[in-house]
């Protein structure tokens, strides 16, 4: 049986900032707030962090290998759309 997940609106609006921080377990530079933590918890949606830790390892190994990627740029060296 599983166990029915309830999000409010009311419960969120207490979340403008975060005492705790939590790193994701499938990548550990991934981290998110308390109230990231009480939607995976409250609203069962753990593979909504999955999902952003996955795309953000991918994201981070497109970066490193091409500098148009995701807006990458390294200050002082011209890129060739630059040119």
């Amino acid at each position: 049986m599983t166990k029915a997940h309830k999000l409010r609106e009311a419960n969120l609006c207490q979340f403008i900032g975060s005492e705790n921080w939590y790193r994701h377990g499938i990548n550990s530079n991934v981290v998110f707030t308390d109230g990231a933590k009480y939607v995976a918890d409250q609203g069962g949606a753990y593979w909504l962090l999955d999902a952003i830790a996955i795309a953000q390892r991918f994201a981070s190994a497109l970066r490193k290998s091409d500098p148009l990627v995701l807006g990458r740029s390294d200050p002082g060296q011209e890129q060739d759309w630059q040119r």
